[in-house]
C-alpha cells in the first residue's frame, strides 16, 4: 500500500567543502521537474542540512552519513525510508517519485 508522502521529509545533507554538493545544489534543487517531484513531500521541498557546520557535525553519526551529498527520506520520527548520494536531475526525480512509504534502506 502507498502511503501519503506528505508524512516524509526530503533531507540533503551536505558539507561546505564538498563540489557535488554544492553542483546538486545548484544544478538539480533548483530545477523545476525536481522541485514539482518534491512538492508531495512534508514542506513541500527538501531540507538542505550542513553537517560541518559547527552544532551540527553530530548529525553524521546520528545518521550515518558516510559521502556528500547524502538524501535521505525520513518519517516524522527521524527514521531513515531511503537514501541516495550525489544524484543528477533525471536520477533525483525517479528517486522522489518512485518511493511508496515503504523502508528501501
Amino acid at each position: 500500500m502507498i502511503k501519503s508522502k506528505d508524512r516524509f521529509q526530503i533531507v540533503v545533507f551536505v558539507a561546505s567543502w564538498c563540489p557535488h554538493c554544492k553542483g546538486m545544489r545548484q544544478e538539480v534543487w533548483t530545477k523545476k521537474d525536481v522541485l514539482k517531484s518534491s512538492s508531495n513531500y512534508h514542506g513541500g521541498k527538501p531540507a538542505i542540512i550542513q553537517v560541518d557546520k559547527p552544532g551540527n557535525e553530530y548529525l553524521s553519526e546520528q545518521f550515518d552519513i558516510e559521502a556528500f551529498p547524502t538524501v535521505v527520506i525520513m518519517d516524522e520520527e527521524r527514521e531513515i525510508f531511503k537514501r541516495a548520494h550525489n544524484m543528477d536531475v533525471e536520477e533525483t526525480i525517479k528517486f522522489l517519485e518512485e518511493f511508496d512509504g515503504n523502508k528501501q534502506v
